[in-house]
């Protein structure tokens, strides 16, 4: 197998000037680096021996160089091309879409800027019909208990004037009894007040027009870190809320090694032991 990946190296230098069919080379590079694969999995299963692990050290390395050199071509002959193509029509693409897409913003802006001043006076004018609703219910509310407390003041001056006509008769147990007497429940009287209005409020909102589209975004942000993360520990915030930055917490392990824990609480290193080929 060795051999024939020497072969197929001299096979692609005569490719690197021109690749006359595409299709076939990939399926050459595809045939020859499934060979390859074949290959590791047999001398993987026979490294048992010094001489068999310098053995897969090497033929690593070679397979190493083909894979480098199999990813030139692709890269020079296919990709850095297609590339280029694609390169040209997306700056076609913004071209077009880049002036619509700024002609809509600007749209936005002021469409946003009447939405939410008509939305402001809307808000206000609620305000103020509701404030106008509660004084009307407050007023009527106070003229019923005026007349209700004359109505008991009626009562208990008669009261008084009954009692002092009995003491003036000459009748002073008359008129104890009529003031020791229990006092009347008196019902409120009926109050003839202006029937509710029924109120009309705008809406804070202006209603869709044919071809809008409008959509309501919420996004949450963290105003207070001590509190979000207490609750986090309280378990009150499911884990999922916070993300841990694996790049950071490597970062980290790779600086202090075994003593990360002692510089980030609750983090511990983990050793990974890797084998790699020489290009």
């Amino acid at each position: 197998m060795t051999g024939e990946i020497e072969e197929k190296k001299t096979e692609i230098k005569t490719q690197q000037i021109e690749i006359a069919d595409p299709f076939a080379f990939g399926q050459s590079a595809a045939e020859e680096t499934r060979g390859m694969l074949q290959e590791a999995h047999q001398i993987a299963a026979q490294i048992t021996t010094k001489e068999a692990y310098s053995r897969g050290i090497e033929i690593g390395v070679k397979i190493n160089e083909r894979q480098k050199t199999l990813e030139s071509i692709i890269e020079r002959e296919f990709l850095a091309p297609a590339r280029k193509i694609k390169q040209n029509m997306d700056k076609l693409l913004r071209g077009v879409t880049e002036p619509m897409e700024a002609a809509k913003s600007a749209l936005k802006v002021g469409l946003t800027r009447f939405r939410e001043e008509e939305e402001r006076k809307a808000r206000i004018e609620r305000e103020r019909i509701l404030a106008e609703e509660r004084k009307r219910q407050e007023e009527q509310a106070a003229r019923i208990k005026e007349e209700n407390d004359r109505r008991i003041k009626e009562e208990e001056d008669a009261r008084i004037a009954a009692a002092a006509e009995a003491e003036k008769a000459g009748d002073a147990i008359r008129a104890q009894r009529i003031m020791e007497a229990p006092k009347a429940i008196i019902a409120p009287a009926p109050v003839v007040v202006a029937p509710p209005v029924p109120i009309s409020l705008p809406s804070e909102t202006i209603e869709r027009t044919a071809g809008e589209v409008r959509r309501v975004t919420w996004k949450g942000q963290v105003v207070d870190s001590r509190a979000f993360f207490m609750a986090l520990a309280e378990g009150k915030i499911p884990p999922e809320a916070v993300e841990i930055k694996e790049g950071w917490l490597n970062k980290m392990a790779k600086t202090f090694k075994e003593r990360v824990g002692n510089y980030v609480p609750g983090v511990s290193s983990v050793q990974i032991s890797d084998t790699g080929f020489k290009s």
